[in-house]
């Protein structure tokens, strides 16, 4: 314990002691909690810091009086001090009444212990605390930290019916930390799971992002799909599903949650990874030979991904690129510089990224044997043309539509035109004004 009271005084900054400090010479107990201390422990990187302490929020407004002060959520006993253009979040120790929404307390009270405040939390992992005497852990989260567990404080189903976030708050950090979940408290997920129905889409949301950019996502996923499925039912016809060919090793859930493994760390690709063959377990036939066959999957992957992340109100950014990377994804890509410029001029540059990036990932997630020989070859292709001139639009070629209207062209055939020396330029022909207008004359007079 001595060590580790040393290892902290090295990670916190002179000016989080310094808040403890002013507190403690007011005759206040003041301490960082939370998940800082854990990621100092794991010796991740730190964000926010959390100060907690005896005094109540109108003792904290006075003792930094001479401090910028935002009294932010002081109804939940939280004061925010301005320290060197910092916002730091100071907050009272506190109990909770009953959770009647699930979500927040009733009623909170102040308390002056520690202990108290701490038998509030979720889990043993966030519910240490520490001053310049050293680290207080009343709850074994020290040995939790040790032994890489996720362990509610107190009784599992009590925290998680208190608030239902905590059961995928749980399975972010096993996610994200690569920790296991403690017996009573996997249980217990279980058992509430149905609460997860009752909780907001938005707060959903967050957690399954941490979830899925976790290092641990494919065991999650897969241990806990029945949890996720509560707020999520599209997926449960993947769970399970046999897809009946030999070019698949695993059924549609296990797959999607390889290729979520797999997939590039861009939340919209975690997400295309987790929905992009949610339309398998309705298209699929049989041939005659008893193969699985699944045509038109990937536009109504498409639909039923944008109603879970419509239902789970992601931002149209995310949820635009997370169905043109699904109604891409069984597009096949050709290694002709041809073909591969002319589908970067159809879809777009980033596009067409989007799908070679994520295409590496779902062959991964078919085949143990997988080799990206073949994506390595486009994406060369693809690139070395990206920087070299590219056309990607009429704007890029020598010739304007003003040139082709002074030659007597009018409407739709401008446009037509346009796009027919956009294709001519891709396969060689010179992006020149005097060549694509002689072009022109030569073809259409």
């Amino acid at each position: 314990m001595e060590m580790i009271s040393i290892m902290m005084k090295n990670v916190f900054n002179a000016k989080n002691m310094e808040i403890l400090d002013c507190l403690e010479k007011a005759g206040f107990e003041a301490y960082i909690v939370g998940g800082s201390l854990r990621d100092a422990l794991l010796n991740l990187p730190i964000n926010d810091v959390d100060i907690a302490t005896s005094a109540t929020p109108e003792e904290i407004i006075e003792t930094f009086s001479s401090f910028k002060i935002l009294p932010l959520g002081i109804e939940h006993g939280t004061v925010a001090i301005i320290v060197d253009g910092e916002q730091i979040e100071i907050t009272t120790f506190r109990q909770d009444g009953k959770y009647s929404d699930k979500r927040r307390p009733d009623s909170v009270s102040f308390t002056r212990s520690l202990k108290e405040d701490v038998k509030r939390r979720d889990f043993t992992i966030n519910a240490l605390a520490y001053n310049k005497d050293g680290l207080v852990d009343l709850v074994g989260g020290i040995e939790d930290i040790d032994n890489r567990l996720i362990k509610t404080v107190g009784s599992a189903d009590r925290r998680f019916q208190e608030d239902p976030l905590r059961i995928m708050r749980g399975l972010r950090f096993a996610s994200k930390l690569g920790f296991e979940i403690e017996k009573e408290t996997d249980q217990a997920i279980f058992d509430n799971k149905h609460l997860l129905k009752n909780v907001s889409s938005e707060r959903l949301q967050q957690e399954l992002n941490g979830l899925l950019m976790g290092k641990n996502s494919k065991k999650i996923l897969d241990k806990y799909a029945s949890v996720i499925a509560e707020f999520i039912p599209e997926i449960k016809p993947m769970i399970g599903f046999n897809q009946r060919n030999p070019y698949h090793l695993y059924d549609v859930w296990e797959h999607s949650t390889l290729v979520v493994e797999n997939a590039k760390e861009d939340i919209a690709h975690k997400l295309a990874a987790m929905l992009h063959d949610s339309g398998k377990p309705t298209t699929l036939t049989i041939d005659n030979k008893g193969v699985g066959h699944f045509l038109g999957h990937a536009e109504e992957s498409v639909k039923i991904a944008e109603q879970v992340l419509v239902n789970l109100k992601y931002p149209n950014v995310i949820k635009n690129r997370v169905l043109d990377i699904i109604s891409e994804h069984d597009t096949r890509l050709s290694t002709k510089p041809y073909k591969i410029k002319k589908r970067i001029y159809e879809i777009g540059a980033d596009r067409f990224l989007d799908n070679l990036e994520f295409k590496k990932a779902d062959d991964k997630g078919k085949d143990l044997n997988y080799k990206n020989n073949k994506y390595d070859e486009i994406e060369k292709i693809a690139k070395d043309y990206l920087a070299n001139s590219p056309i990607l639009s009429h704007k890029d070629l020598a010739i304007t539509p003003k040139d082709l209207i002074d030659l007597g062209f009018r409407g739709k055939d401008i446009g037509e035109i346009l796009n027919e020396l956009v294709l001519l330029v891709i396969s060689g022909y010179k992006n020149d004004k005097d060549s694509q207008m002689h072009y022109v004359i030569d073809k259409y007079n």
